[in-house]
C-alpha cells in the first residue's frame, strides 16, 4: 500500500499530502491516528519493511517526552497504547515501558464508550499482559460484550494473536471469536475492512473454517481496490483500515497451503531467560515471541503467512514432539549464556531421531564455537550425518555487513527456490557424512567451506546450518541496507520445511 504508507508518512509526522488533510475531526485525531499505526505495524509484520517501524516509532515519540510521558491522556492514550507496547517489545527502551504503564493505569476502572475505543482497549491489554507475563484475566474481562461490531471481532483476533498458546484464556477468547464471525456487522467503509481483515486473518490462523475465505476474499479485494486507486479523500481511519487488510491480502495466496501444521522452537537446549520490565521472568533468545532484536518472531511470521501455527518445545521426546511436524534447534547454550543448560544426551538423540524417522521435519540453526555448545549437541546431529566444527568464521567489524554475505544461488538442492543475499555474522562450519549431503558452500570468504547440510533420515528430512541467521536483527528490515533479503530467504526456507513434512 504505498500510496496509503505516504499519507501515514505526511499525516502522522505534521504535514499534508496526497489530500488527507490534518484537522481537529477524525483525519488527524489521536485515535484515527492510532488505528493508521496499527495498520502500519501489521504492514511491517507482513513485509518487514523497515520504513514502517521508522515510521510508526517517529509517530510515537511524537507524543513523548524523552522521559516517557505521553502528550495525551484518557481514551486518546489507550489508542495510542499498541503502537507503544509494540516499541517497547522491539527495543526494549524503559521510556516506553513507562508510557504503557501509565496508560494501563488510566485503564483501572474506565468503560469503552464505543466499539472503537474497546477496541484499542482490548488489543492494548492483550500487548501489555502478554509483554509483562501477568493476568491474561484482566484481558478475557476487556473482551465480556455483546457488541457486534466489527471493532470487537478485530479486537478479539488481535488479541488472541498477542496471548500465548499456554493462555488458559486464549481457549475462551477463541470460542468468543467464532461466535462472534457469525453475528457480525459491518457499517461504513473502516467497518467493512475491518471486518474482512478480521475474517482473513482468523482463517490464516486456523481460527475459523477454511471455507469463510473465499467469499471475504471477493470482496476485500474490491475493497482494497478502493483504497490504493487514490487517497483522497480517506481519512486515517479508512486508510488504517485499509493497511490492515492489505497485511492480510498479502498473505491470502499462502495461508491455506500448510494449515494443520505446527511448527516447534526449542525451549530446552536453548533456555535463556530474561527478566520482563514487571520482574517476571520470560523465556528469550530465538522465540517466537521475542520481538526484540534476539528473537525469531519474524521467522515465526514467515511460517504462519502459510497457514501453520507455532508452539514452542521442551525436554524432546515423544509427548513433547507429537503433533510437530517442523522442529527447530538454535545455538545450544553454554554457561555463560545460562548457568544451568540443558546439554544434549543420549535420550535426546533418541527422541530426536525417531521423530524425524516418523516424518518430521529438523531445522538445525548453530552458532558459532564461542558462543554455543558442540561437544554434546553433536551427538543429535550425527545421527543424520552432520558435524558442526567448533570455529568462527564470518566474523564483521562494525557494520560492514559485507564481510558476513553468504550468496545463496536459486534452486540451492531444492531448498532455496529463488537466489537470496544472506547475512551470517559468527558462523561455524559443517562436516558431512552420508546421509548428509552439502547443499551450500561459501564462495565469498572462506573457500568453499560447507555452510548448509541435508540429510534425508527415514521419513523425514534434517536440514542444517551455521548460523541461527533469520533471528529480527538482520529479518526485521530496520539495519541491513536493501541488498540482503532475509525475510524474503526465511519465507522460502519456511516453505521447504512445511513442504517436507510428512
Amino acid at each position: 500500500m504505498k500510496v496509503l504508507r505516504t499519507v501515514a508518512l505526511g499525516v502522522l509526522c505534521g504535514v499534508s499530502v496526497c489530500g488527507v488533510a490534518q484537522t481537529a475531526e477524525a483525519p488527524g485525531s489521536v485515535a484515527a491516528q492510532a488505528l493508521m499505526l496499527d495498520g502500519v505495524i501489521a504492514e511491517w509484520h507482513a513485509t518487514a519493511d523497515g520504513r514502517d517501524f521508522k515510521l510508526v516509532k517517529q509517530a510515537v515519540d511524537k507524543h513523548l517526552t524523552a522521559d516517557g510521558v505521553l502528550d495525551v491522556t484518557g481514551a486518546d492514550a489507550v489508542a495510542m497504547g499498541v503502537p507503544v507496547v509494540t516499541l517497547y517489545r522491539v527495543t526494549l527502551e524503559a521510556k516506553y515501558w513507562k508510557a504503557a504503564t501509565a496508560i494501563h493505569e488510566g485503564l483501572a476502572g474506565a468503560k469503552p464508550a464505543s466499539p472503537e475505543e474497546m477496541y484499542f482497549a482490548a488489543t492494548f491489554l492483550a500487548a501489555y499482559t502478554a509483554t509483562a507475563h501477568e493476568n491474561y484475566a484482566e484481558v478475557k474481562q476487556a473482551f465480556a460484550s455483546a457488541d457486534t461490531s466489527a471493532w470487537r471481532l478485530a479486537a478479539l483476533v488481535d488479541g488472541i494473536d498477542f496471548l500465548p498458546a499456554n493462555a488458559a484464556e486464549r481457549a475462551d477468547l477463541i470460542s468468543a471469536l467464532q461466535r462472534a464471525a457469525e453475528k457480525t456487522s459491518a457499517s461504513g467503509v473502516v467497518g467493512e475492512r475491518l471486518r474482512s481483515y478480521a475474517l482473513l486473518k482468523a482463517v490464516r490462523m486456523g481460527l475459523l473454517p477454511q471455507k469463510i475465505e473465499a467469499a471475504t476474499l471477493k470482496s476485500a479485494t474490491k475493497l482494497r481496490g478502493d483504497a490504493g486507486v487514490d487517497a483522497k479523500g480517506q481519512d486515517l481511519r479508512e486508510a488504517g483500515a485499509a493497511m490492515l487488510l492489505s497485511s492480510e491480502l498479502d498473505q491470502s495466496a499462502t495461508a491455506l497451503t500448510e494449515q494443520g501444521k505446527t511448527v516447534g522452537i526449542d525451549a530446552w537446549f536453548n533456555s535463556q531467560m530474561r527478566k520482563g520490565p514487571n520482574g517476571a521472568d520470560g523465556s528469550f533468545h530465538y522465540k517466537w515471541d521475542d520481538d526484540a532484536n534476539s528473537g525469531f518472531s519474524f521467522f515465526g511470521r514467515a511460517f504462519e503467512r502459510y497457514g501453520a501455527q507455532l508452539t514452542t518445545v521442551g525436554k524432546p521426546t515423544a509427548e513433547s514432539l507429537k503433533g510437530v511436524k517442523v522442529y527447530i534447534i538454535a545455538s545450544p547454550d553454554i554457561p555463560s549464556k545460562n548457568p544451568k543448560p540443558n546439554y544434549a544426551d543420549s535420550a535426546d538423540a533418541e527422541a530426536v531421531a525417531g521423530w524425524v524417522n516418523a516424518g518430521g521435519v529438523l531445522l538445525v540453526m548453530q552458532n558459532d564455537g564461542t558462543n554455543a555448545e558442540f561437544e554434546h549437541f553433536n551427538g543429535i546431529t550425527e545421527r543424520f550425518g552432520i558435524h558442526l566444527n567448533a570455529v568462527l568464521r564470518n566474523t564483521v567489524e562494525g557494520s560492514k555487513y559485507e564481510q558476513g554475505k553468504v550468496v545463496i544461488p536459486a534452486g540451492t538442492t531444492g531448498v532455496f527456490r529463488d537466489a537470496h543475499n544472506a547475512y551470517m555474522k559468527e558462523i561455524c562450519t559443517i562436516s558431512t557424512q552420508a546421509p548428509a549431503v552439502p547443499v551450500l558452500r561459501d564462495m565469498l570468504h572462506n573457500s568453499g567451506e560447507v555452510y548448509m547440510a541435508v540429510a534425508k533420515y527415514g521419513k523425514g528430512t534434517v536440514y542444517a546450518v551455521v548460523d541461527p541467521w533469520l533471528y529480527n536483527e538482520y529479518t526485521d528490515g530496520r539495519k541491513l541496507p536493501a541488498e540482503w533479503d532475509q525475510f524474503a530467504a526465511a519465507k522460502d526456507l519456511a516453505r521447504w520445511a512445511l513442504e517436507q513434512s510428512k
